[in-house]
């Protein structure tokens, strides 16, 4: 419970600092989001890995990648608002972390596709 609530706060600092990184180094952005949220999403999968575990992000539809994606997104809608730089990074950072705290807590998944036990092929 403890590693999630740490990786659920290094995901929402790194997704909101690879973010501001890449507009700091001229991306759009839509590019600025994506390098945001790979930023904050491979941390975890590094994590996992050393572990020995699957990637949460990779298994039964967690709200990981989708929490990153909002956080970007936030902070991306707040810097065009011309909000207070303590507030554009502070926002998307704990919005970001209660998406991925919650969804962890009260197993909030994002629907899954693939075969089911009732699938026949021929």
């Amino acid at each position: 419970r403890l590693v999630q609530i740490f990786d659920a706060a290094g995901l929402a600092l790194f997704v909101v600092t690879g973010t501001n990184v890449a507009l700091a180094a001229g991306s759009t952005n839509a590019a600025a989001a994506i390098i945001g949220i790979i930023s904050g999403v491979a941390g975890g999968v590094m994590r996992d890995v050393l572990a020995g575990e699957i990637p949460d992000v990779l298994t039964g539809g967690e709200l990981y990648a989708t929490a990153a994606l909002a956080g970007a997104v936030l902070y991306l809608l707040l810097l065009e608002l011309s909000v207070s730089p303590l507030a554009v990074f502070w926002i998307p950072v704990v919005a970001i972390f209660g998406i991925r705290l919650r969804a962890v807590r009260h197993q909030v998944t994002l629907p899954t596709f693939g075969p089911t036990d009732d699938d026949t092929h021929p």
